[in-house]
This record gives structure tokens, sequence and C-alpha cells, in this order.
């Protein structure tokens, strides 16, 4: 997820104008990020865990690879971000995302990351051959729990800006 610094930098001084909601961002975009990748950890070891485990596949340190990490910026507040596999653990979006050849619903990859986020996903296409990963259903863990997590994340802040507009 990434909101851009001038962008962000807008946010903070409206809240700061309403009143320090500042603070009450910080703490709700903190939570935003453990509680994403907490649950998106949970789904994982209890779906795509035992996919693993069956096909074989070493899973050891996979579910640590689901993290947040606090950014720090120069001009405004903090940001986290949010990851899941790297690198190394190229299999965490064959998992994702899915490889079969038919399409899988995007609507939650791009309210949350965009067009690269579909473009990201859309990358792990391939054939359905059963006799590889081309055939793996998608099993997701991690966007959709970090779009869950965001859709309650602005029901609270519109709740607090509510709150603090009506005076109560």
């Amino acid at each position: 997820m990434y909101i851009s610094p001038k962008e962000y930098k807008k946010i903070i001084d409206k809240f700061k104008k309403l009143g320090g909601l500042e603070d009450d961002l910080q703490k709700e975009l903190k939570k935003l990020a453990v509680d994403s990748t907490g649950k998106a950890r949970a789904d994982f070891n209890s779906s795509a865990k035992p996919y693993l485990n069956n096909r074989g596949e070493d899973t050891s340190g996979l579910s640590s690879t689901i993290k947040y990490r606090l950014l720090k910026r120069k001009k405004s507040s903090n940001a986290y971000k949010l990851t899941a596999g790297d690198n190394k653990h190229p299999i965490m979006a064959y998992i994702e995302f899915g490889t079969r050849s038919r399409r899988i619903n995007l609507s939650g990859i791009r309210k949350i990351f965009g067009a690269k986020g579909k473009d990201y996903a859309m990358q792990f296409k391939g054939s359905d051959n059963k006799r590889n990963w081309t055939n793996t259903s998608a099993r997701p863990y991690f966007y959709k729990n970090v779009y869950n997590e965001n859709k309650q994340f602005v029901r609270r802040m519109k709740s607090r800006i509510k709150k603090l507009i009506s005076g109560k």
C-alpha cells in the first residue's frame, strides 16, 4: 500500500487543522500494519502452509516473511511498509495469486495496490498443467487481509473525524 509523501503531507496538514488527529492517525496506521500482517500470517499458516506441506515443499521460515516495518520520513510522520515473501521466497506470490490461466478477481488488489498490483499478480499466471506450479489455485492470505484492515482503518478514522467535528 502506498501513499505518496506529498499526499501524506496534505492529509497530516488537514489533521493538524482539525485539532491533532495526527497522533490518532499514527496509532491507527500502526494498528493497520500489525493487524494486517498478523491476520495474513494466520491465514497463510492455516491454508497455504498445509497445501505446501502436502506438496513436499520446505515451509520453514515462510510465514516470517510476512511482516511490516516502520519507514521514517524526513518531512512528515512515519509510515509502514507491509511485505510478504521476498526474492528468496517467490513461492509466496505463487500461492497468493495462484497460477491457473483463468483470471482471478483482482478488484481488492487494484483497490489497495493500484494497477501495479494487478500487473504484478498477473505475471504469475501460467497454464493449467497439473504436474507443476502452473495449476495452483489462488490461496490469498496477504492482500485480502490488507484490504479488509484498510476498510476498518478508514471506518475508524471517519468516526474520529466526525467526533472531533461534532465536538463529542
